[in-house]
């Protein structure tokens, strides 16, 4: 009898973009509310990714803006890799908790929908979690968006 992880790797089905085995499945989790300015732009960072072994879990958090319209959309055009849940308004920790609950990855990662990644963050992350055999991993950020303090690391 196989490990809970083979059998979790033989279930997940279309959603496996990996198909030699060789990559855990990373899911990322995105509460949304009211982002559709900047969602696009969030949702892409994780489709460019070098690490190709990802799920993208969307909650529209009860958006009163084009938030689901524009998910929807991008799931239709990615539907192996985009699911998009929904609820009423209730907040990003709710959210999460919904996605986290429907993920089917060996590995978690949280994204807000208006932030965006670096094409190798994932790549870089995972790595460094199997170097270091580290069970949790955290990263730091760096603001992009405010003028004053642009490039400013955190």
């Amino acid at each position: 009898m196989g490990s809970v992880n083979d059998l979790a790797k033989r279930l997940r089905g279309p959603l496996d973009l990996d198909p030699e085995g060789t990559q855990d499945l990373v899911s990322v989790i995105m509460p949304c509310y009211n982002s559709g300015a900047f969602l696009e732009e969030a949702v892409q960072s994780v489709l460019d990714q070098t690490y190709r072994s990802l799920e993208l879990i969307a909650v529209d958090d009860g958006s009163q803006d084009e938030t689901g319209q524009i998910l929807n959309g991008l799931a239709s055009r990615h539907s192996n890799r985009i699911r998009v849940l929904s609820q009423n308004n209730a907040g990003p920790y709710p959210a999460r908790n919904l996605a986290l609950g429907k993920a089917r990855g060996d590995l978690i990662a949280f994204l807000d929908a208006d932030d965006f990644w670096d094409p190798t963050f994932v790549a870089k992350l995972v790595d460094r979690l199997h170097s270091d055999n580290a069970q949790i991993a955290y990263c730091g950020w760096q603001n992009v968006g405010l003028p004053e303090k642009h490039g400013e690391g955190y």
